[in-house]
C-alpha cells in the first residue's frame, strides 16, 4: 500500500505536544524514530501544519461493527464502491488481509446488505485467487469502467473467530 501524505492539518489540528520536525525519511526505515530528525521536541511550526497519513485503501462501512459492511475503496482522492461481479469469498480473503484481521472467516454478502450507497463505483469484475496481498493485485476492470448499479455493491465480513454453522444436532460445519 502507498500511503497517501496531506499535511496542513489535512485530518484536524493536534492539541498534544509536537514531538518531531523536519524528519527525512529514505522509505526503508522499519520506525518514524530511525529517521533522520532533529532533537526529539524542538520544532520550529504549529499544530495547523500537523501532517496526516493515510495507509489502508480498502474500508468496510455502515456494518454494526469494524468487521463487517459495504466494502468502499479508495482511487483518485475519492472513496468508492466495488460491484459484485466476480467479486468472491477469495476476494473478500484479500480485503481482510488488507484491513490486518488475521484468524478471520470471510463472508460475502448479496447486494444491498449494507445498503447501496451513494460514492462512484470505483471496481468492478475483480477476481481474485485469494493470494493477493491488495486487491489491485487481482485482475478487474480498468478503475472507473464499470457495466454495474449501486444496486450490485458488495457486502461483507470479516468475522473473527471460526464460526460453526449447525445443519442439524448431528451435523456442524466449521
Amino acid at each position: 500500500t502507498i500511503p497517501q501524505v496531506f499535511g496542513l492539518a489535512h485530518f484536524g489540528a493536534g492539541t498534544l505536544p509536537i514531538h518531531l520536525d523536519d524528519v527525512k525519511c529514505k522509505g526503508t526505515e522499519t520506525s518514524l524514530s530511525l529517521c533522520p530528525h532533529p532533537v526529539w521536541g524542538k520544532h520550529n511550526c504549529g499544530h495547523h501544519e500537523d501532517v496526516g497519513i493515510f495507509c489502508t485503501p480498502v474500508r468496510l462501512v455502515n456494518g454494526s461493527n469494524q468487521y463487517e459492511g459495504r466494502l468502499e475503496v479508495w482511487h483518485d482522492r475519492s472513496w468508492g464502491t466495488v460491484c459484485d461481479d466476480e467479486f468472491d469469498v477469495l476476494s473478500t480473503t484479500v480485503v481482510c488481509r488488507m484491513l490486518n484481521y488475521q484468524h478471520t472467516n470471510p463472508l460475502l454478502f448479496g447486494s444491498l446488505y449494507y445498503g447501496s450507497g451513494t460514492l462512484p463505483i470505483h471496481l468492478n469484475d475483480v477476481s481474485c485467487t485469494g493470494s493477493e496481498i491488495r486487491l489491485s493485485q487481482c485482475p478487474h476492470n480498468v478503475l472507473g469502467a464499470h457495466n454495474c448499479s449501486h444496486k450490485e455493491v458488495v457486502g461483507m465480513s470479516c468475522t473473527p473467530g471460526n464460526l460453526c454453522f449447525i445443519k442439524t444436532v448431528s451435523e456442524i460445519h466449521c
